[in-house]
């Protein structure tokens, strides 16, 4: 499954220790029993489907990572006195973060967006080729995407609100530009828990 091979490519070029390495894979062994448990009638989405599918979950958890950055960087503004250089710079930082993130979620959004589209062409054409048939499941990869979407839309919101109320308290004081392509830590916690959660669609993000 292709969805596999991102998140695996995700654990290891995301700096995650053996330990978080190995709970990644736990995770995706059972999203995949899942997979199977859950049997379904039809065809399974098409090879160009799980393509878009993957770029769009790449682009969903690229968005994560920074919204979360961003999320910390404009508490930290928050938490500073008023005006002062720190907090001005931890608010551009913030800022900055967060229009990144803007740009993977709308590149997020439309890869799933084709994908969608592609995979109820050939849902409907089964179906009308099928009528007495039950319509085809998506595997689970596809509700994780879909879950994913939906936190950062989410997530999203509260940061955007975050880094303007840290941009108006130090709006007094000029800041020192931020660094065009900062290092973003992964939101991933240590608990297999949440990683479990997060191939299932299920994560909670701060």
């Amino acid at each position: 499954m292709l969805i596999w091979g991102f998140l695996a490519a995700v654990a290891a070029e995301s700096g995650l220790t053996q330990q978080q390495a190995d709970g990644v894979l736990r995770a995706l062994t059972l999203s995949q029993a899942l997979d199977k448990v859950v049997e379904s009638q039809g065809p399974s989405p098409s090879k160009n489907a799980e393509s878009l599918l993957l770029s769009g979950s790449q682009s969903l958890f690229a968005a994560h990572q920074k919204l979360v950055a961003a999320q910390s960087e404009a508490e930290a503004a928050l938490e500073m006195p008023e005006n002062t250089g720190t907090g001005a710079t931890d608010a551009v930082s913030a800022a900055s973060l967060l229009q990144r993130a803007q740009g993977d979620f709308e590149a997020g959004h439309g890869f799933l967006d084709r994908a969608s589209k592609l995979r109820q062409k050939q849902v409907d054409e089964f179906v009308s080729a099928h009528p007495l048939a039950n319509e085809p499941r998506d595997p689970q990869a596809w509700e994780t995407a879909r879950g994913m979407e939906k936190e950062d839309k989410k997530l999203l919101a509260l940061v955007a609100s975050a880094v303007e109320d840290a941009k108006s308290r130090h709006s007094g004081v000029k800041a020192a530009a931020p660094l065009a392509n900062a290092p973003v830590q992964s939101f991933l916690q240590d608990d297999e828990s949440s990683l479990v959660a997060f191939v299932n669609g299920n994560t909670v993000f701060p």
